[in-house]
């Protein structure tokens, strides 16, 4: 596969959201005293280690595909 081919099949490709908002976001509503169970449930989840490595984990190699797409790219269009 080409690099056009490559850019062409992963144009949608956009960056991963990180959890370090939402859990800000969570945490304020909690403080207020106004969260339900479900939101305390999803800051917890947000909260934890091993999911906010793995996102970030997700958000860096996302993050190296999108500078790779841009890379490839611009070669495609110098070429031209």
């Amino acid at each position: 596969m080409d690099g056009d081919e490559v850019v062409q099949r992963r144009s949608h490709i956009v960056p991963v959201p990180s959890f370090e908002e939402d859990r800000a976001a969570l945490a304020r509503i909690i403080d207020a005293g106004e969260a339900s169970a479900a939101e305390i449930e999803y800051y917890e989840a947000f909260s934890d280690p091993s999911a906010r490595r793995l996102n970030q984990e997700q958000r860096r190699r996302a993050g190296q595909y999108l500078r790779r797409l841009r890379r490839l790219r611009s070669r495609r269009d110098e070429g031209r």
